[in-house]
């Protein structure tokens, strides 16, 4: 073995961060399995759709509480918009301001998500 084996890197955050993510991400793949769910959205995009509040949100701070480029936002928004699951349009309290709001497909999916999640925190 070496020292940079799995079973031999430094136990700091970092490490544990990743394997916590890795296990609930399994977690996650495991629920949905057993329960033949079909998303149709990746993952990313999915986080995307959760982070939208009921009122709706500016592209500029749904792209900033996402921690992602406008451009990638913008993507990930034509994917969303085009399932269905967000609408843009313009904001009635400035016209030159666009607000993304989820639909009520994507509320349902978004409380879907949730569910799964909270599914896989319960196997844990």
């Amino acid at each position: 073995m070496t020292p940079w084996d799995d079973d031999h890197l430094p136990d700091h955050l970092f490490r544990l961060f990743e394997q916590a993510g890795r296990r609930f991400r399994e977690e996650v793949a495991a629920v949905v399995a057993e329960e033949s769910i079909t998303f149709p959205v990746s993952g990313s995009r999915l986080r995307v759709l959760e982070l939208i509040p009921p009122g709706g949100i500016r592209p500029t701070e749904l792209a900033a509480r996402a921690r992602i480029t406008k451009q990638s936002l913008g993507e990930m928004l034509d994917a969303l918009e085009g399932h269905g699951l967000v609408r843009r349009r313009p904001d009635p309290a400035d016209g030159r301001a666009w607000l993304v709001r989820a639909t009520p497909k994507g509320r349902a999916l978004s409380a879907e998500v949730d569910r799964v999640a909270a599914a896989a925190e319960a196997r844990l």
